[in-house]
């Protein structure tokens, strides 16, 4: 819509983005999990060519915590994605994106952040827990749980995170060290008990696997 103001005999034009300026435009993001409940995301735009050769530039307002809180891109063919922006943090919001094109019109849409997983790659089902033990004492095992899969797996995790039985002083360990040898991601503990092992395993592609294995000595 365009309409014209005057004020005091000067004519000024008011403009909104055309009809179909904005027309199949949306946000989209990528999340890649760091260790340590911190996350890397990056978000940018998705639309078809005509329509994002008419952006002249992106803004994104982020969560308050964020300093500057409010980011711009100008680039139409970044490689991780048009007009895209990459942050590191640990929790989701809602970022109003401003897409100013070149025409001097505007337009606000807004994204909700997500760290959704990723859907399984074939090649990342095929990782599995297991672990050995060794006695120390009359009712004291040393352990140790690892993760087993193809060496071309093992180098797509980024880390992984082990859920022990509650009676364990710290019972959420997270190993982000590949290790040496077969057993990968190892996590060595001491207990006198057996329980189901809770895994999380962080792919670098921002998928996550969970499994669950029986602890044995």
């Amino acid at each position: 819509m365009r309409c014209l103001l005057v004020i005091l005999g000067a004519m000024f034009l008011l403009t909104s983005p055309p009809a179909d300026a904005a027309a199949g435009l949306s946000t989209r993001n990528t999340a890649r999990y760091l260790g340590n409940d911190q996350w890397e995301w990056t978000v940018f735009l998705e639309g078809s060519d005509d329509t994002l050769d008419r952006i002249e530039s992106v803004e994104y307002l982020l969560h308050p915590t964020f300093s500057p809180r409010k980011r711009q891109s100008r680039d139409r063919e970044d490689p991780r994605g048009p007009f895209a922006l990459s942050a590191r943090g640990w929790g989701t919001f809602d970022i109003p994106v401003t897409v100013n094109f070149k025409d001097g019109s505007r337009t606000t849409l807004m994204h909700a952040l997500s760290f959704a997983p990723a859907p399984f790659r074939a090649d990342e089902s095929a990782v599995r827990v297991n672990n050995t033990a060794t006695r120390v004492g009359e009712n004291t095992w040393r352990w140790t749980a690892f993760i087993e899969a193809p060496e071309k797996t093992l180098r797509q995790i980024q880390c992984v995170e082990y859920r022990l039985h509650e009676t364990y002083p710290a019972p959420v360990q997270e190993v982000c060290e590949r290790g040496d040898g077969a057993h990968a991601f190892p996590l060595t503990m001491t207990g006198w008990g057996t329980f189901p092992l809770r895994v999380r395993v962080y792919f670098k592609s921002g998928s996550v696997q969970e499994l669950v294995h029986p602890l044995k000595f």
